[in-house]
């Protein structure tokens, strides 16, 4: 049985301290901030069209409307991030991404 108050000690985190930054690393750096940048755009332009939404003549949105909306939004953002994270761990990261985009090819003719 395991012994919760166990302490397990390992060098694992001084030997990643030890090894030398690489190009690699750099590049892992530049692309999740180019990725941190993005998305706060993206909550950024969705918060922006609010106002927008609101003082449409066709659409006539409420302030419950913006909220519904902002709600699934981020359901949407939540749930899809958790499906997807579960499906690229389970069928693999390239797996994934190269059968979403067939799929979409497929609905598109269909479509057509």
């Amino acid at each position: 049985m395991h012994d919760a108050r166990m302490v397990i000690e390992t060098d694992v985190p001084a030997r990643l301290d030890r090894l030398p930054w690489t190009r690699f690393h750099t590049l892992v750096v530049v692309a999740l901030g180019i990725t941190w940048v993005l998305d706060g755009l993206e909550v950024t332009i969705a918060g922006s069209i609010a106002g927008a939404l609101q003082e449409s003549p066709v659409l006539h949105f409420t302030a419950t409307d913006i909220g519904l909306v902002a709600s699934a939004y981020l359901a949407g953002a939540v749930s899809g991030a958790l499906l997807f994270g579960y499906l690229t761990d389970r069928f693999g990261r390239r797996k994934l991404p190269a059968s979403a985009a067939s799929m979409r090819r497929s609905t598109r003719r269909s479509r057509s």
